[in-house]
């Protein structure tokens, strides 16, 4: 592989890249602020080209918290695809600045929901709070142990951070998401799921994303993550 910075305008390609604690990649050593370039063709899930994921989620199923690094990246150039999930292979990559746990999850949610402009909301914190917004684009909040969230409607979206707690959807196009400890999610199909794992401690251990397919996983069931996959809750 050839250390370079690009020369001409192209198409450009964001997203988040993972990495071991050093920054390395397949035994490759990369730096924050650098650009690299291979004249290989770049082929997903091989040694070839520079691999990162669209979705920012996505990255976990490959470099997990426990121990890796992250990165804003932007890639361009020749582009390999895949629909199993959003990681490509590129043949030029920027490595632009590294983010954390925090900036991941919120990037994830807004890349799955991006289209969304929520006309009601509704959003509670407290002690086994219930939580519940109707209508198309509706959003659904609830903070607190044992709390419940439900939002009802096409790309509504409903949430929860609390131990136990459960948040789910009815409509397409919508997600649930669970970020707290024992956290449960459901959906109806062709809508998304979006579950963190916790320790006892609270530190997240991993998290993911699915689309509700119908095969994989099953609409209008709860889903928990453990041992970084999806179990029925």
């Amino acid at each position: 592989m050839i250390n370079m910075k690009l020369k001409t305008k192209e198409t450009s390609i964001k997203g988040i890249k993972g990495f071991n604690q050093n920054f390395k990649c397949r035994d490759f050593q990369y730096e924050i602020g650098q650009n690299y370039e291979t004249p290989e063709e770049p082929v997903r899930c091989t040694s070839s080209g520079f691999h990162f994921c669209e979705n920012p989620l996505d990255v976990f199923n490959y470099y997990p918290p426990s121990d890796s690094k992250y990165a804003e990246v932007t890639g361009s150039g020749k582009v390999s695809r895949d629909i199993s999930d959003s990681k490509i292979a590129v043949s030029k990559i920027k490595i632009d600045i590294e983010i954390g746990l925090k900036d991941i999850i919120e990037r994830g949610i807004k890349f799955i929901f991006k289209q969304v402009k929520f006309a009601k909301g509704n959003s509670v914190t407290e002690y086994q709070a219930g939580s519940q917004a109707t209508g198309d684009r509706a959003g659904s909040q609830a903070t607190g142990d044992q709390a419940g969230s439900q939002a009802t409607g096409d790309r509504a979206m409903s949430s929860v951070n609390g131990f136990e707690s459960s948040s789910s959807v009815i409509g397409e196009n919508s997600i649930a998401c669970g970020l707290g400890i024992s956290n449960k999610a459901k959906a109806s199909l062709n809508s998304w799921i979006v579950l963190a794992e916790r320790s006892n401690e609270s530190e997240i251990l991993t998290v993911k994303s699915t689309k509700i397919d119908g095969k994989k996983l099953l609409p209008d069931t709860f889903y928990m993550l453990k041992n970084g996959k999806f179990i029925k809750a």
